[in-house]
């Protein structure tokens, strides 16, 4: 198993706020994203039951959820994937 630097003091504030704000910008894409699909006539042609707010928060929603899901499995693949060829080693 690969082994993590250890940060502290300075060096440990700088990872986590570069880390942070790179996340915040992903949300933020991530729901402009969703903004424009909701919104679009396509979309809303094909799914009319998502004119309606309470459709519009769900499926932002399970949007949201499906991509930590996914991230989380590709995630557990990567360390599944170093394991085994670590042992093959």
């Amino acid at each position: 198993m690969p082994v993590l630097p250890q940060f502290e003091g300075y060096t440990l504030e700088v990872v986590l706020t570069t880390a942070n704000a790179a996340a915040q910008a992903w949300y933020g894409y991530e729901q402009g994203i969703i903004a424009g699909i909701l919104v679009s006539e396509r979309f809303l042609d094909t799914f009319p039951s998502v004119r309606n707010p309470v459709m519009q928060g769900t499926f932002t929603s399970i949007f949201s959820v499906n991509i930590c899901t996914i991230a989380r499995v590709l995630y557990i693949a990567d360390q599944s994937s170093l394991e085994i060829s670590s042992a093959a080693l």
